[in-house]
């Protein structure tokens, strides 16, 4: 008796090794996670898609000079992106993060970070719901005096 569980919990831990118990060519499913990043002038044409998708998204700024985005200051736009696949890998390119997409994949984050010599901000957003009707909510916001 004690010989039959013995071969009972190694079965049990093989089929949990393997990955369980399943149709023979199931597909399996991947994740894979990709991020994006890229520097923009305030004064530039994408910075100002930033600055206006911010305000869209009615975004906090802090108190005076963090307000404006002038020509000189830096913004930092991060896409962090999840895929999940059945197993075939198709090599792709990430799209540049601007302009900024109006939806996404539940899980995707986007954060924009602001410096001007006098402030540094940065906004995340994290989209909720699904692909095709993802809305971009705040998840954090932060601002800090520059060094």
């Amino acid at each position: 008796m004690k010989h039959a569980n013995s071969r009972t919990v190694w079965l049990l831990a093989a089929v949990i090794a393997i990955g369980g118990v399943g149709t023979v060519g199931a597909a399996d499913r991947y994740t894979s996670q990709t991020t994006t990043r890229s520097e923009y002038s305030a004064g530039s044409a994408e910075g100002v898609q930033i600055q206006e998708w911010l305000r869209a998204k009615d975004a906090p700024f802090g108190p005076g000079s963090a307000l404006r985005f002038v020509p000189g200051d830096q913004i930092t736009v991060e896409l962090r992106s999840t895929s999940v696949s059945n197993g075939i890998v198709a090599k792709s390119v990430p799209a540049p993060p601007v302009p900024l997409p109006t939806s996404g994949q539940p899980g995707d984050t986007i954060t924009v970070t602001h410096a001007n010599g006098h402030w540094v901000q940065a906004w995340s957003y994290q989209c909720s719901g699904n692909s095709t009707s993802g809305a971009w909510g705040l998840i954090a916001y932060r601002i800090e005096k520059a060094d």
